[in-house]
C-alpha cells in the first residue's frame, strides 16, 4: 500500500511537470509606462475615454524588456465608458489596449509582429481624484498573440491631471496555478516519504 501511495505521488508530480512543460509558460511580472503624448482623452468620477494613440515611454522592467515597447505606440479604445464606480464594475472589453507598433517620432521598433499583445478589460475602478487627477484601476487578460506566453492576469492604472493629460502604468502579475500543482504534488510525496521512513 505504501509503495502504491509513492507511486502515485510520484507519478502526480511527473504529470504537474508535464502539463506545465506543454503549455506556454504564463509570462512573468512585469511593467510599462504609457504617456497621452499625441493626442486628448477625458475623464470624470465615473467615465473614462483613452485617446486611441499613446506612446509607451522608456519605463519598460521584467518580462517587457526586450520586447520592443520602449519608445513605440500603443492602440487604446477610444470610446468613453461611463457608469464607473468606486467599486469594480464589470466591463468586459477585447482589445482594450494592444502593442506595440513602431513610433515614427521616437523610433521605437514595436514589437515581433507589430501589436503582439492584446490586454482584455474585465473590470474598472474609479480610485480618487486626489491632487485634482482623476485616477483608475483597470484588471483583466494579456493575451500573447505570438504564443509564446499563456494568458496572463493584468492590471493598470491610469491618471489623469487634466483633459488630453494623462500617464498610465501597465503591469503583469504572474499566475501561481502552475506553482501550486507542483507544490502539492511535492507535498504529497514528501507525505508518503515520511510515513516510509517512520515504518
Amino acid at each position: 500500500m505504501k509503495k502504491l501511495l509513492l507511486l502515485v505521488a510520484v507519478a502526480s508530480l511527473v504529470f504537474a511537470v508535464a502539463a506545465n512543460a506543454q503549455d506556454p509558460p504564463a509570462m512573468g511580472a512585469g511593467s510599462f509606462g504609457v504617456s497621452d503624448f499625441y493626442g486628448g482623452g477625458s475623464a470624470s468620477a465615473t467615465t473614462l475615454t483613452l485617446f486611441p494613440r499613446a506612446l509607451i515611454t522608456e519605463e519598460v522592467e521584467g518580462s517587457f524588456v526586450g520586447l520592443g515597447l520602449p519608445l513605440s505606440d500603443l492602440t487604446a479604445y477610444s470610446a468613453t465608458i461611463s457608469g464607473i464606480g468606486s467599486t469594480p464594475t464589470t466591463e468586459n472589453i477585447n482589445d482594450y489596449l494592444v502593442f506595440a507598433t513602431p513610433d515614427a517620432t521616437f523610433g521605437g521598433s514595436g514589437t515581433t509582429p507589430n501589436n503582439r499583445f492584446e490586454f482584455n478589460l474585465a473590470t474598472l475602478q474609479y480610485l480618487g481624484d486626489g491632487g485634482g487627477a482623476y485616477s483608475f484601476a483597470g484588471q483583466g487578460t494579456l493575451v500573447d498573440t505570438a504564443g509564446a506566453y499563456a494568458n496572463s492576469p493584468a492590471s493598470m492604472t491610469v491618471g489623469f491631471s487634466g483633459p488630453g493629460n494623462y500617464s498610465f502604468t501597465f503591469a503583469v502579475v504572474p499566475e501561481p496555478g502552475t506553482f501550486a500543482l507542483v507544490g502539492i504534488s511535492l507535498l504529497l510525496a514528501g507525505c508518503v516519504a515520511r510515513r516510509m521512513a517512520k515504518s
